[in-house]
């Protein structure tokens, strides 16, 4: 039954009422497509791995931005993500709205999507884009070699993904990222 209930919740929803803690952690596969009003256009014939999640960020979600498991509802709960915070995954693409806190909604958690860069620098094709500062749920390339064991750890950890585009160094650009969590290559 909660396979039926939850396939009314599509990439592009959210839903804010109602009790569905019951439909945490359920993980599914969607088409990756972009929506348009109500017209969908397949983008690839790739699979987008998505977990449906609670925002316990304490305000608002929105697209795009990477997230991490909020401590005390691992698997279940979603806050922004920092700098070295292990990442989860990123809020759908595809939402129109934000997810005000409190309210359900999917994150991708491996394939193809989109984060928003920090502007630090520009990103290659190609590149691994980990999670950065302060809560804001951007992402940027990862450059520095790490001094050590534990540096290493931290920076394998903030890893969202593997940038599918060449893209600026601009701050707030959306761009396309192949999302897996923790691993160096797609």
């Amino acid at each position: 039954m909660a396979d039926r209930q939850i396939a009314e919740f599509g990439l592009a929803d959210i839903a804010t009422t109602g009790t569905l803690d019951h439909l945490l952690g359920q993980e599914k596969d969607f088409k990756h497509e972009s929506k348009s009003g109500n017209t969908y256009t397949l983008l690839s014939a790739s699979r987008v791995r998505a977990r449906w999640v609670k925002n316990r960020e304490g305000a608002a979600l929105s697209k795009n931005q990477a997230v991490t498991y909020k401590s005390t509802y691992y698997g279940l709960g979603v806050e922004l993500a920092d700098t070295g915070n292990k990442c989860a995954g990123v809020v759908s693409p595809m939402l129109e709205r934000t997810v005000p806190d409190g309210s359900y909604c999917w994150i991708v958690t491996e394939g193809p999507a989109k984060a928003i860069s920090d502007g630090n620098s520009t990103i290659a094709q190609g590149e691994a884009v980990i999670t950065i500062g302060s809560g804001t749920g951007k992402v940027r390339k990862q450059v520095a070699a790490p001094a050590d064991t534990t540096a290493a750890l931290v920076q394998l950890n903030s890893v969202v993904g593997s940038a599918m585009e060449a893209v600026a160094a601009t701050d707030g650009l959306a761009f396309n990222v192949w999302v897996h969590p923790g691993r160096q290559t797609a």
